[in-house]
């Protein structure tokens, strides 16, 4: 026999032992290790298996495959050590692809096995180091070796995985592999309830979509400290399933879709444009439409801040009567459009009793997005409109409850001794004894935000498309 040949005999004596190939293994996955660490981790008996552990290693080391590290005091593998181990797992790949084990993937397809997957599944999603994903992979394909099942699927292999992570102590990895989604028990009961409830489709489509956005906020986008807190329930998030999708509040500035119209260049967004309002009733259709196409891009609120004000201009000439028609129009399609129980969407409506000091001297756009004058040539008409609309809320709540749009007035130090607010505000205060409607805001003199309900809050800027 050469000796080429008589050197690869003696290598092959020496793996022949399943605890030697082992201890190459551990050294290969983990790194240099000391003699007492090889023992725990083999959970060998210092006092019992001291000598046939001794033999084993002495072996290892003559065959040079291991060798001794005299500073660290710990044995690691050398390069033909390095080797075997690798040949050894080309082997075992081979006689695993000639079991054919076949894997479901997530696309629908069925796959042979490859651990190469893995790897870079945990580099691309869990950004984990080349080095420790290939051995990470490699240990998942060993425990998925002893599986008796006709075929893997992705999410049972995913699990394997996170389990090894979880072993290892790299839990910030795992988060990040984490697979999102509701347990098949969960969907089926969504499913039931589609007909025991008769809730709507949609509704359990929507319901199973905010599930997997919910995790994800709480997983990938949220402090732990945060996240944590909401899931013990010393915090609450609110609408969760949309959080990082969609603002909860949107303010609109009813004077920029006055002045340009309801101008889109998106062409997702399957609608038509519409110019710049030219009277009182194409105004309130253009705020109708805006409300409604916002309403897809809002979880929450939309406000309408100083809608009396900015409507001022539309009103001039134009009989109270067909005012008031108008506006128990607009009312009528917003109830009906917002008020859903199952909708937590919704309007408000900020009214001013009189036009603040901030916007008297802004130029007033009118019909077709012309600037007419300013707005404190508009009191009277701004008033009147205020007037109006509390009023034909007034009349609306005797025949059935108003949900929407939420009305808001705001209380101004500066302008509640004009007598031109007496008549907004002797309505608004009539309507509150007899429904609890509208909210009252106290505003500071230089108060210029749009303020939304019922949770007084601030939300300034403007609507975009």
């Amino acid at each position: 026999m050469s000796r080429p040949r008589r050197l690869g005999a003696r290598v092959l004596k020496a793996v022949a032992s399943s605890l030697r190939l082992q201890v190459l293994n551990m050294l290969f996955d983990r790194g240099p290790l000391s003699y007492t660490e090889i023992m725990n981790i083999l959970h060998l008996n210092p006092s019992r298996d001291a000598g046939r552990f001794a033999y084993h290693l002495k072996s290892l080391i003559k065959a040079d495959l291991v060798e001794p590290d005299t500073e660290a005091k710990k044995y690691r593998l050398t390069d033909l050590g390095r080797m075997l181990v690798e040949v050894a797992e080309t082997i075992e790949e081979h006689s695993f692809k000639r079991r054919k084990m076949m894997v479901r993937t997530s696309r629908l397809a069925m796959e042979e096995f490859d651990r190469n997957k893995i790897a870079q599944a945990l580099v691309k999603e869990a950004k984990v180091p080349q080095d420790l994903a290939q051995k990470i992979a490699r240990e998942t394909e060993g425990r998925l070796l002893e599986v008796k099942t006709k075929y893997l699927t992705a999410p049972l292999i995913r699990e394997f995985v996170n389990a090894i992570l979880i072993e290892k102590g790299l839990e910030e990895y795992r988060h990040k592999l984490t697979r999102l989604g509701l347990p098949v028990y969960d969907v089926t009961e969504l499913i039931k309830s589609a007909g025991a409830k008769s809730v709507g489709v949609n509704v359990v489509h929507e319901l199973a979509g905010d599930s997997v956005i919910e995790e994800y906020t709480l997983l990938n986008v949220l402090p732990r400290d945060i996240a944590d807190a909401h899931l013990s329930g010393s915090l609450h998030l609110s609408n969760l399933g949309v959080w990082i999708l969609k603002p909860n509040e949107f303010a609109h500035d009813l004077r920029y879709f006055f002045r340009h119209g309801l101008q889109f260049n998106t062409p997702q967004l399957a609608v038509a444009s519409s110019p710049p309002p030219k009277s009182l009733e194409a105004a309130f259709s253009t705020i109708l439409n805006l409300l409604r196409i916002a309403a897809a891009e809002v979880s929450g609120e939309q406000l309408l801040g100083y809608f009396n004000v900015f409507l001022a201009p539309f009103t001039r000439g134009v009989k109270p009567d067909l005012i008031r028609e108008n506006l128990r129009l607009f009312v009528f399609n917003i109830n009906q459009a917002f008020a859903s129980l199952d909708s937590a969407l919704a309007v408000s409506v900020g009214l001013e009793p009189i036009v603040p000091n901030f916007l008297a001297k802004k130029e007033a756009i009118g019909p077709e997005g012309k600037e007419d004058g300013f707005y404190a040539d508009y009191v009277e008409e701004s008033g009147l409109l205020a007037s109006l609309l509390l009023e034909t809320v007034l009349e609306e709540i005797k025949h059935k409850p108003v949900f929407q749009p939420s009305l808001i007035v705001k209380m101004r130090a500066e302008k509640l001794g004009a007598k031109e607010a007496e008549s907004v505000l002797f309505l608004a205060h009539q309507l509150a004894a007899e429904s609890g409607l509208p909210y009252f805001m106290n505003s500071t003199p230089e108060e210029q935000t749009f303020t939304s309900s019922p949770i007084i809050g601030k939300e300034t800027g403007k609507s975009t498309h």
